[in-house]
């Protein structure tokens, strides 16, 4: 039960940074502020998943590889053996719920990934639209290139006039 309770604890924690992100990845102006708050945000979330993974991985791990006799010595009475019917069905019960139980257990888990994993993506959409592109850049450098080389022109042409007129006098 408290794994259930912790999976939807990360399932909320990864939802409300996944709308945090659509949110500034869709704005056009992002403060440095936001940026921050996201990235504290984002790193809580890993470290609690973290946290949460090392703790259950061993029990999670001990439950499945425990239950693997189990339940091969009860597919085993269930197929193989002449057993009274209310033992049947008992069994056939109690393996349906082990079965359903265990798929619930992963489907939640696979769910707490699957958001953590959009959240991967959202981070990379923002990061890329807040990077200066190289194109940019390269317009820039060229753009002050531009600059410096008018610069010198107008200097030249400041110091030809200027020589000129004294020339004249």
């Amino acid at each position: 039960m408290y794994f259930f309770i912790i999976c939807y604890y990360c399932k909320i924690l990864t939802n409300n940074l996944n709308k945090n992100l659509e949110f500034l990845v869709k704005k056009f102006f992002i403060s440095k502020k936001a940026i921050d708050n996201l990235l504290k945000g984002h790193n809580y979330m890993c470290n609690t998943i973290q946290e949460f993974n090392i703790f259950w991985k061993n029990i999670y791990l001990s439950l499945i590889l425990g239950s693997f006799p189990i339940t091969a010595l009860i597919l085993h009475q269930i197929f193989f053996e002449d057993l009274p019917e209310y033992t049947l069905w008992t069994l056939t019960a109690a393996i349906s719920v082990y079965l359903t139980i265990l798929f619930m257990t992963n489907r939640i888990t696979a769910e707490v990934l699957k958001r953590v994993i959009k959240s991967y993506k959202l981070l990379h959409k923002l990061y890329v639209k807040l990077r200066p592109s190289n194109r940019n850049r390269r317009k820039f450098k060229l753009s002050e290139a531009i600059i410096s080389f008018f610069k010198v022109i107008l200097k030249i042409l400041l110091i030809d006039i200027d020589s000129y007129g004294k020339s004249e006098q």
